[in-house]
């Protein structure tokens, strides 16, 4: 009997593990069935997309940039091709070998390929690294013959910057170059991939969002060891968006075609609005050579050079604006009642101040003048006697008033906001004290003030117009490549510089002297039929007193700069030009010339001015010459 009871309770138990099991194996189940649930239903789409992924690659293929025209429509940047000579290192079986025989069949140097390679090493194995860019028909050719022996090599065809007309505007256009890792880091370039070209400097760099474009996709398909064994593009690259500039074709070509053989810069602007119309900087550069990827020793040859190519000097450089600062003196004494337009003062050859002696430029100056005369014949002693009578803050107010010492907000990068002088700012700079003399010297342009020509340029403007300080702009719209437009630039009121009519009336009529009066400084600037007005600086690079004649001989980089600013024409103005010519040979009469030209030239486009006939032959003559009555003698601030 017992042991029947033994065997039912082992039977019992068996039956009790059969069904614990039996629980398990359905949970265990269960278990399965919802895991391959979420797996297959709601997460099938994640990991089919990475099974998809883990079988291809992506190669991203570079989108042309936008073009950069003028007003018109006229190119000034577009795009061509370039055959690049390209490696993908998974492909490359014997890379010791094959390099070498690359580096000897391309006449290139096996440790630079090395070191570009290694650069490069942190991208993926299946992503193309660039060794030559727009390689020759030759390369391209001695390539082609040779490329069995090349395994993983190939020619990449991309868009790279075209600059039809070269080194004109290249500062204010900017150049492009190949996405650095370093960039790639930065938040600000998390759209960009490693292949990218990016906008450097100017409209390249301020609009690079715009001009970039959006790159295609091209997906690579390998094998288990990541070796590519097929292809397929998936998305098109799309053209970046033009950028359609405010300038005017022609009188950029005509700035340029003037500065060439000069160092400086030359601006012209719609003084009622802001829209720049030309802005040339020289000596300039081709961009072209960072295009392709800039050689050292041409890198070298571009940032030692003492004309500063690289610089925009018409926003980047800030330097004394000489006697061209004397309309900013002439508004603050006439603001603060110091003196009245038709009062005359008497004016020397020299001025005293305790022991210190300063000079006029003209030495046979001995006479009572008025504002009118002092502006047009830049007397040096007129304006000191004014500087003895207003303090440097109040003279640096009303220069501020005008946009000095600060930026302007022009869409272009890197702009230099000057600097006008006070005495706490000074303290604070120079660790200096401020004394009367120097008042002197800052009233009529040199001292501390420091001012770039686009500053100058947009004061002037706003005497031109009345009393309106605008922001100059330089792009008027953003166009995508199907013709929607994407952005609109209008002109942009900054402030009104709040100093009176008359004042502001007084002092045009000065600066209409200058050059419609045989006395004035810059009377060869002349315009029949127009009344064009500006003035002349002329701003020491050392304290050194010299003949106009002696001017040759000087060391180039000691001689004056040269500086003419002015509008035309003198009612309801259209132009503003300025020019800044750096250690000029003839001085602030000959920026001058370069200014009327420029005038000239958009007003006869505009239908405003036609050129005098000539007598004789009944054609139109430009350029004429009017023989200036300035005396040919020593001078150092005209």
């Amino acid at each position: 009997m017992s042991s029947q009871y033994n065997e039912n309770g082992i039977l019992k138990g068996q039956k009790n593990r059969i069904n614990l099991l039996a629980v398990i194996v359905t949970v265990l189940l269960a278990i399965l069935i919802v895991r391959l649930f979420y797996l297959q239903i709601v997460k099938g789409g994640y990991y089919y997309k990475l099974a998809k992924d883990n079988a291809t690659r992506v190669i991203y293929l570079t989108a042309p940039r936008g073009d950069i025209l003028s007003r018109s429509g006229k190119i000034f940047v577009d795009n061509e091709s370039s055959f690049n000579i390209a490696v993908i290192l998974s492909r490359v079986q014997k890379r010791k070998t094959e390099f070498k025989f690359f580096a000897r069949l391309m006449h290139k140097s096996y440790a630079k390929i090395l070191q570009k390679v290694k650069k490069e090493e942190f991208l993926p194995p299946y992503e193309p690294i660039i060794l030559m860019r727009n390689i020759s028909i030759k390369e391209l050719s001695k390539f082609e013959v040779n490329k069995l022996f090349l395994r993983g090599f190939f020619i990449a065809s991309i868009p790279i910057r075209h600059y039809p007309y070269g080194k004109m505007g290249a500062q204010i256009f900017g150049y492009v170059g190949p996405v650095s890792s370093a960039e790639l880091k930065e938040k600000k370039y998390a759209y960009l991939n490693s292949s990218d070209i990016i906008g450097e400097t100017g409209l390249e760099y301020y609009y690079q969002k715009y001009l970039h474009g959006k790159d295609g996709e091209k997906r690579i398909v390998v094998n288990s060891k990541g070796e590519p064994i097929g292809n397929v593009v998936v998305k098109k690259p799309v053209m970046g968006a033009n950028i359609y500039t405010t300038l005017d074709f022609s009188l950029q070509k005509l700035a340029y075609k003037l500065m060439k053989k000069r160092e400086g810069a030359v601006i012209a602007v719609n003084p009622n609005n802001g829209i720049i119309l030309a802005m040339v900087s020289t000596p300039s550069f081709n961009p072209f050579y960072f295009s392709e990827g800039i050689s050292t020793k041409r890198w070298d040859s571009i940032i030692n050079n003492d004309e500063h190519p690289l610089q925009n000097k018409g926003i980047q450089n800030a330097l004394a604006p000489g006697s061209t600062f004397k309309a900013v003196a002439s508004l603050a004494a006439l603001s603060l009642h110091l003196i009245t337009p038709k009062e005359k003062i008497y004016s020397g050859p020299t001025f005293k101040l305790g022991d210190a002696v300063f000079y006029n430029w003209n030495p046979y100056q001995n006479s009572k003048v008025n504002l009118y005369r002092a502006i047009a014949e830049s007397v040096d002693t007129y304006f000191y006697s004014i500087g003895v009578r207003i303090g440097i803050d109040q003279l640096a107010d009303y220069a501020r008033r005008l946009g000095l010492g600060e930026k302007t907000g022009i869409d272009l990068p890197d702009e230099n906001p000057g600097f006008i002088p006070t005495k706490r700012l000074v303290y604070q700079r120079y660790h200096s004290r401020w004394y009367k003399g120097s008042t002197l010297s800052a009233i009529i342009g040199q001292s501390y003030d420091l001012v770039s020509p686009i500053q100058l340029l947009m004061a002037y403007s706003a005497i031109a117009n009345g009393g309106k300080l605008y922001r100059p702009f330089i792009v008027q719209k953003i166009v995508s490549w199907n013709g929607k437009v994407l952005k609109e630039l209008k002109p942009k009121f900054i402030r009104n510089i709040n100093i009176k009519q008359k004042y502001l009336n007084a002092v045009k009529k000065g600066l209409c002297d200058v050059v419609n009066k045989d006395y004035g400084t810059a009377v060869n600037a002349r315009i029949k039929g127009i009344e064009f007005c500006g003035k002349t600086g002329t701003a020491q690079i050392i304290s050194k007193t010299y003949s106009i004649y002696d001017i040759k001989n000087i060391p180039r980089k000691y001689r004056d700069n040269a500086w003419f600013v002015g509008f035309a024409p003198l009612h309801d103005p259209k132009i503003a030009v300025v020019v800044l010519d750096m250690h000029a040979k003839f001085l602030g009469a000959n920026a001058a010339v370069i200014a009327k030209k420029i005038v000239e030239k958009y007003l006869e486009q505009k239908g405003l001015w036609k050129p005098p006939l000539h007598k004789k032959t009944g054609k139109s003559k430009k350029g004429g010459k009017s023989k200036s009555k300035l005396p040919s003698f020593i001078y150092t601030s005209f």
